[in-house]
């Protein structure tokens, strides 16, 4: 996937970098997608517990026409026929001895499963991006006390110059 648009005037948050992370990092999308699969098979496992309906209609049209005879008289014939049947047939097994409350039941563990992998995924992003946050916080905090510290060292050596300058300073 294309990189999310970030704004480099913008100091972001640790929420919303794991924000952008979860919502963009291959590996949760794919998470979502078997957990969001695993618990559709768990609702298709449980809709055997339903009757089965099914309805069918066929229809027909026949129409034929033409000289015939009939016990040796010639006559002329048009006969049509149109019809239809129609069924419908309602189908509910009583008695599986069990066999339905398994697949469910193993339907809703592999579901199950799969949300504990989703939520595993997304811990392992925040962790990620976590990390990365507070070393780059802490790579901030060297940064300014070593400014600081350059500044402070700089101010001495001006002092200790001035000193010097004056006369009243020690090599």
């Amino acid at each position: 996937p294309a990189a999310p648009p970030l704004d480099p005037e913008h100091a972001y948050t640790l929420p919303e970098l794991i924000d952008i992370a979860q919502s963009s990092h291959p590996q949760t999308r794919i998470a979502w997608d078997q957990a969001r699969h695993a618990a559709l098979a768990a609702g298709i496992a449980a809709s055997t517990y339903l009757p089965q309906v099914s309805a069918a209609v066929i229809g027909g049209h026949r129409h034929s026409s033409g000289p015939g005879s009939v016990a040796g008289v010639d006559v002329d014939r048009g006969l049509s026929a149109n019809g239809s049947v129609s069924a419908l047939t309602l189908q509910w097994l009583m008695f599986d001895f069990g066999e339905r409350d398994a697949v469910v039941e193993a339907a809703r563990q592999l579901s199950l499963g799969s949300n504990i992998a989703f939520t595993a995924v997304h811990q392992q992003v925040i962790h990620a991006v976590s990390l990365s946050f507070y070393a780059h916080t802490s790579a901030q905090a060297h940064l300014r006390s070593a400014t600081q510290a350059l500044k402070n060292a700089q101010e001495v050596e001006a002092a200790a110059e001035d000193r010097q300058r004056r006369g009243i300073g020690t090599v």
